[in-house]
């Protein structure tokens, strides 16, 4: 998975993968998890000074996926290598999922047309289109077990950062 080659990444397993500096993995709990980390992502991003065109595909979670299906995976896999490195796991005894749960960044037409550059909603995202507004599915939370330790995961998407901000990924 790509995040693994961010130097980022690479520089938060080595700390925590050193009991001299990081000590042991608590196991936390369902509410105060062990492991907690959040993706936020951003539908409009300006690229000197244009919208980063999308295509009108990537609204429709039949064919794109979830956030979980998309970036989810890879923010699973940085828990895994971490926590596990080099390191088979069974899902069927070394995974237990707890709670998920699921949830629309709502576009309106406008915000659709600004970053997709297409005039209407196409009629494939017809199902999720309610009072003129796209329920777009992309937000997710899943907590779980790994091998006994907690983990939470939250990957959300919003329409635009504020302004100066960007993507941003949070570990602990």
């Amino acid at each position: 998975m790509t995040e693994r080659y961010e130097i980022t990444s690479i520089l938060q397993r080595e700390l925590v993968t050193d009991p001299d500096v990081f000590g042991a993995i608590v196991a936390g709990t369902e509410g105060e998890p062990g492991v907690y980390m959040e993706s936020v992502h951003f539908l409009l991003k300006m690229v000197s000074g244009l919208p980063n065109r999308r295509p009108a595909w990537f609204f429709d979670v039949a064919q794109q996926g979830e956030a979980l299906t998309d970036v989810g995976t890879h923010v699973v896999d940085l828990v895994q290598w971490m926590l596990a490195p080099g390191q088979a796991i069974d899902y069927r005894k070394d995974v237990s999922v707890l709670s998920a749960r699921r949830w629309p960044t709502v576009l309106s037409l406008a915000d659709f047309q600004k970053v997709t550059g297409e005039a209407e909603f196409p009629a494939y995202l017809s199902s999720s289109v309610k009072n003129g507004k796209l329920d777009y599915y992309c937000n997710t939370s899943v907590s779980y077990r790994l091998r006994g330790t907690h983990v939470k995961l939250d990957v959300l998407w919003s329409y635009e950062p504020p302004p100066g901000g960007n993507d941003t990924h949070y570990a602990v």
